[in-house]
This record gives structure tokens, sequence and C-alpha cells, in this order.
């Protein structure tokens, strides 16, 4: 749990410095509350102006109010994009990430429905309870945008938590969108057809460099749990390559964490329909 709180703070610290700068996009403008964070970024080849709004939401719940500072609480931070004059790509966004609710409704339901859950645990405590450290719950949840490559915007949404039970867990979903054509890009669209062998090869050989095993290795020396993966759908852009994402327990035991590679566009230029 501690290491999800240093996390988050980071986050905060880091946030302004991230969006200063877009590979290809410039911020134009930046206003607003601490809750509410208003920006412009502009496409340096089109000219093509996108405003967002990061809106952040923080609250604890005790669940045992009248014992006061000593009270197990569960702690939420959200931080929420919204695009209010992108529409069609606000749509996209909604339907991915917030179950087709506008970001405030999400935020809301979302506190709502943990904070049922979490005063439920209220039955599992006795009078003579003297530890209360596994009911202190926690729940993160931080959306992200970038623009790596002009006309293109990839939006995140990074999730951890801690619900109970022996550890916290760690989600994190990427969903790649043309700003241009105000549509989710899929791996079909960057790539010729036929791709599937080349890319496969290739994140093979990222993961074994990631774990640091011999190119003719099996997979599960590295630690995971099969010697052949599949394209996963969870991937994303930066300006020098093509990247994908598993969540722990995707492919590799919790112990290893999230697993996330990036592979160079030139080592995928047979098979790259654009930006070779």
């Amino acid at each position: 749990m501690n290491n999800m709180k240093k996390h988050r703070y980071e986050y905060y610290y880091l946030l302004s410095a991230v969006l200063l700068f877009f590979s290809g996009f410039n911020i134009l403008a930046c206003k607003g509350s601490p809750s509410s964070l208003a920006l412009q970024a502009k496409d340096a080849s089109s000219g093509q102006i996108i405003p967002f709004q990061l809106h952040t939401k923080e609250t604890s719940i005790p669940l045992l109010p009248s014992r006061g500072a000593t009270s197990p609480q569960m702690r939420f931070s959200l931080v929420l994009l919204e695009l209010p004059r992108q529409r069609e790509i606000e749509e996209l966004v909604e339907k991915t990430f917030y179950d087709g609710e506008d970001p405030q409704s999400y935020g809301n339901r979302l506190i709502n429905q943990h904070k049922a859950n979490y005063l439920e645990m209220v039955h599992a405590i006795t009078e003579h309870s003297d530890t209360y450290e596994s009911l202190n719950w926690e729940y993160n949840e931080v959306m992200d945008i970038s623009f790596p490559l002009p006309g293109m915007a990839v939006v995140s949404r990074s999730r951890e938590y801690y619900l109970g039970g022996a550890h916290g867990m760690q989600e994190k979903k990427y969903v790649v969108i043309n700003t241009e054509r105000n549509k989710q890009v899929k791996l079909d669209d960057l790539m010729k057809k036929g791709y599937q062998t080349v890319l496969l090869q290739q994140i093979e050989a990222e993961l074994r460099t990631l774990t640091g095993i011999k190119k003719t290795a099996p997979l599960r020396e590295g630690g995971f749990f099969e010697d052949t993966v599949t394209i996963p759908e969870n991937f994303f852009i930066v300006p020098g390559g093509l990247g994908f994402h598993w969540d722990p327990y995707e492919i590799a035991p919790y112990s290893m964490g999230p697993v996330e590679i990036t592979i160079p566009f030139e080592k995928l230029q047979d098979v790259l329909r654009i930006y070779t």
C-alpha cells in the first residue's frame, strides 16, 4: 500500500512537467483550480487544437467514525479526463473508460459503489479487535492523455487498489485515437496484412530482453507462464515505437508486477503500414 501512495504523489509532482510538452504537440494554455485543470494542445504539423481537462477527486471514508483518527479508512484518489469540445472522442473515452457516463457521474458512482462495499466490512469487526491494517482500503485511478505522433492521441487509465486480501492490484488500459478522424486505432490500422508473425517474434524478443534471458531460451525461464504469447489488444504508441502492456497475472505472476515493452518502429518497418 505504501508503494501505491508513493506512486500517486509522484504522479501529481510530475503531472505539470509531463503536460508541458508532447511530441508533435505544444501546450497552448493551462488554467484551472487544483481540482480541475484545463489545457489545450496544438498539433505542430496540422495546427489542430485539442482542448482537454483533468478533474481530481479525493475523499476518505471512515469505517468506524466513532473512533476518530484511529478508525480504518478507505481512501479514494481519482484523476479523470474530459475532452469537452471533442464530442466524438469524448464519447469514445466515456464508452471505453466510464461505462458510457460523463467523468463526474462516473467518479461519483464509483466512489458510492466502493463505499457501500467497504461499509459492509463493519460486520467483520468485533469489539476486541486491536488491529485494523487489513481494513484500510485504497483506490487510485488516474486517466492520462499523450500525443506521441501528429494526428494521434493515446489515452490511458491506471488503477491501483487494495480492497482487502493478501495484496493490492494494478491495472492499466490504453486506447489509441486518430484525432483527425475521431476514431479508435486498431493494430490492423497500423500494420500491413500478415503482420502477426513478425510482430509476435518482436514481442517475444523484447520479453526476453526485459527479463534478461537468452534469445533461444524458453520464456518460462524469464518467469512467464507460457513459452509463447499472443498479441495483446492493450497496445500504445510512443514517439519511437509500438508498446504493449500486460497486467499482473496476465502472462506472469504477481511478483513480476505489470509487464510493459516497447518495440522500436525500425524493427517493424517491414510490416508497418504507416510511420516507417
